[in-house]
């Protein structure tokens, strides 16, 4: 069943092309198990949203009701009543108590807009983007429940891609949206705030051009390196810190980054030293390699000559056609540049 609203003025939630779909349908005389997804669209934005739902039905008296419903991730409007707040590159839905206007949220995502379409030319974006702010942690999780450490981030980028062949290029972005948790987004300083939104805003340029198997850390280096965030000085921090070598040893490690996923499965306390190598990476690569070599290394993920699934091989096959050295070589160098202070970027 479908139900077609459009709205587009300043204050209302704009859900347009809404459809309720049966995925699968298990029944007795007694209990049905009915699994679903919620779809719609937002006026003024490609792409569609999607949640599944999975209901729990039981006959009484020859009437199906719901005992139970289960989904982890919620619907924006189950979380909070949001007002839309409408910039020329963004749709911002906010909640009721957020003044995103006052916070400088407008001007912010529309300078983050010109510098990334300035620094990638080529990966062109879109016309607008759905900006998603949630309130509190508990709305973040809601959310993004798949990203256990959400809660301690500024900005996500959300992203639904569809990719195919053996190199999973991504042939669509069937929706994408950028959630601010708000508690942790204000208690940065307006320049951060601004990084920050640049560096999400990357992500979303690049997302046509990245691939299935592209490593976490080198989608989150690359983001990193066009906002100009850069963290080698922490990265050796975070090596020299014995104290926290254990909780942070996987986020120090192209390895334990090596797979699309990774970043996303960390822990709060493992999020800072993976960023920050990830970090130091990107701007190694450029640095050492030039800025061109570090866009080629992003889209030969994405070669289907290069076979293989995700992960640290593969990262090892991919430098070798395009830094002419090993991955081993490659990490070896990059401690020692960190350590050292690296070159200047």
């Amino acid at each position: 069943m479908k139900d077609r609203r459009t709205a587009g003025k300043a204050g209302e939630l704009p859900l347009r092309d809404v459809g309720f779909d049966v995925q699968q349908l298990r029944l007795n005389r007694k209990r049905a198990a009915l699994t679903t997804r919620f779809s719609y669209r937002l006026a003024g934005l490609g792409g569609r949203w999607s949640v599944n739902r999975r209901f729990n039905m039981v006959n009484r008296n020859g009437r199906w009701l719901i005992n139970r419903e289960t989904g982890r991730t919620a619907m924006p409007w189950e979380v909070a009543r949001y007002r839309l707040e409408p910039t020329r590159h963004f749709r911002v839905l906010a909640p009721t108590g957020v003044d995103s206007r006052a916070a400088g949220l407008p001007a912010l995502l529309e300078s983050a807009y010109a510098q990334v379409r300035q620094r990638l030319p080529r990966s062109p974006l879109q016309r607008r983007y759905l900006v998603l702010i949630a309130g509190d942690a508990r709305a973040a999780r809601r959310l993004v429940p798949e990203l256990p450490g959400v809660e301690g981030l500024s900005a996500v980028t959300d992203a639904a891609l569809r990719v195919e062949g053996p190199a999973q290029r991504v042939s669509e972005v069937v929706s994408l949206r950028v959630i601010v948790p708000w508690s942790r987004f204000t208690q940065l300083s307006s320049a951060t705030r601004q990084e920050v939104l640049t560096h999400e805003l990357a992500h979303a340029a690049l997302a046509r051009r990245t691939s299935g198997r592209t490593p976490a850390w080198l989608q989150e280096g690359f983001a990193l390196y066009v906002s100009r965030d850069d963290r080698r000085a922490l990265a050796a921090a975070h090596l020299a810190t014995t104290g926290t070598a254990r909780a942070a040893r996987r986020g120090l490690s192209l390895s334990g980054l090596a797979r699309p996923t990774s970043i996303a499965q960390l822990s709060h306390d493992q999020l800072s030293p993976a960023y920050a190598y990830s970090s130091a990476a990107a701007f190694y690569i450029a640095d050492v390699y030039g800025e061109r070599r570090l866009m080629t290394l992003l889209r030969e993920f994405g070669n289907p000559e290069i076979s293989g699934p995700a992960g640290s091989r593969l990262t090892d096959r991919v430098m070798r056609k395009v830094l002419r050295v090993s991955s081993r070589r490659f990490e070896r160098g990059l401690r020692t540049w960190i350590q050292t202070g690296g070159a200047s970027g």
